[in-house]
């Protein structure tokens, strides 16, 4: 049993890294910064396999859907490298393979963690929103202090820690769909369902930020969805309109401070109007949290 505990902590915080790095480190489209990333979920995966075989892990068991799932998304990614041989820009499409490869490893070693940590799905619902949190505070924080942020002072769209804002409204459209699952989910604390209303406010403001026009549907289809197949409407309902509620004022201050959403601003224009802009993300978080709060009593 100890044995089993060790390995089962082990995966899944080398999960977690991986995850972490991915997400903070990962480069978004650039080929050259997602190589480390990429070679770190290779070498995860490979190690798990290789430890199943050694009948140190649990052989991971998928249904119908799991394993439709992992065929295709690896069909996809061996087709990818195939086009190689045909492809007009072999080296780009060289890149592509290598970075399908990585979803795969990624694919493979969720697979692991949740054959082998207890209460898998318990953690992962727990450590993929803190995580997407964090992805956003950082966002957002670079607007407060553009010094974080390269070409900080000069270019608006959101997209740090990412590198890229598409990938970063993905990952916000992910994270409001997470936040009103956890925030409607009647067997979690009331601290993290309010935690997670916070999520789903600070995951629109981001999302618009970024001025992903895919990124904004994405994330209005996702949530109108989630409200559709959701097991709590009416609540779902009440918590995406006090965290449209709530991101609503400081969308308008953002898009009426330059220094917020305009490009080629001076720095001084991007540290001032940052300066007022955490005050205003902050009250408004607060006034949404003590909504959720009230309405949750």
């Amino acid at each position: 049993m100890p044995l089993r505990l060790n390995v089962s902590a082990l995966v899944l915080a080398s999960a977690g890294a991986l995850l972490a790095a991915a997400l903070f480190f990962g480069g978004g489209s650039d080929d050259a910064d997602v190589l480390p990333v990429a070679l770190a979920s290779l070498f995860l995966a490979g190690a798990a396999v290789v430890a199943m075989l050694s009948g140190l892990l649990p052989r991971p068991r998928l249904d119908g859907t799991g394993l439709a799932f992992l065929g295709l998304l690896g069909g996809f990614a061996v087709w990818s490298g195939l086009s190689v041989w045909w492809s007009i820009a072999p080296d780009l499409s060289w890149n592509l393979f290598n970075r399908e490869l990585a979803y795969v490893a990624f694919a493979v070693a969720g697979l692991y963690v949740g054959a082998v940590v207890p209460g898998s799905l318990r953690a992962v619902a727990t450590g993929l929103p803190v995580a997407l949190g964090a992805v956003i505070a950082w966002a957002l924080l670079g607007k407060v202090f553009p010094s974080l942020v390269a070409e900080g002072g000069h270019v608006a769209r959101l997209r740090s820690p990412v590198g890229y804002w598409n990938a970063l409204a993905l990952l916000g459209a992910v994270a409001v769909v997470l936040g009103l699952w956890l925030a409607t989910d009647a067997g979690r604390s009331r601290a993290a369902r309010v935690a997670s209303a916070v999520l789903v406010y600070g995951a629109i403001v981001a999302v618009v930020l970024t001025y992903s026009r895919s990124g904004i549907a994405l994330m209005a289809l996702a949530a109108l969805a989630w409200v559709v197949v959701g097991r709590a409407a009416f609540e779902t309902l009440a918590v995406l309109a006090l965290a449209a509620a709530a991101a609503a004022p400081v969308l308008v201050y953002a898009f009426l401070s330059p220094g917020i959403t305009d490009d080629g601003q001076a720095y001084s224009v991007r540290v001032h109007d940052g300066a007022l802009f955490a005050p205003v993300v902050l009250a408004a978080a607060g006034c949404g949290s003590d909504a959720t709060t009230r309405s949750d009593a």
